[in-house]
């Protein structure tokens, strides 16, 4: 079943902000806007693909039902979500490399 609304935590949305900044820093403005793009395209996949995401298997509890998924052409940066009561919510996008377990809510 597809998800019919879609929920960013605060927390992802920092992350997409601060990604392009770090770019945008680097006088690459058009990476930071192929990022900006590329995130909204991989969250829109979600929608018709919401168990595209490998589960990240983070034990029982509310976090059971993580997934990630590489953003679309920038694949060292993972999408965190779950599907909970028909919402498809984004919780972080992180950088692979990162220990990302600490990030998680």
């Amino acid at each position: 079943m597809n998800p019919c609304t879609l929920e960013i935590s605060s927390a992802a949305s920092a992350d997409i902000l601060e990604q392009a900044d770090w770019f945008a820093s680097r006088k690459d403005r058009e990476l930071s806007q192929r990022w900006e793009e590329a995130v909204s395209e991989t969250v829109l996949s979600l929608f018709q693909f919401p168990e595209s995401g490998a589960r990240c298997d983070l034990g029982p509890g509310a976090l059971e039902a993580v997934r990630r998924l590489p953003v679309r052409n920038f694949p060292r940066h993972l999408i965190f979500y779950c599907v909970v009561d028909g919402k498809l919510k984004i919780l972080r996008i992180l950088h692979g490399a990162r220990r990302w377990r600490g990030f998680l809510p």
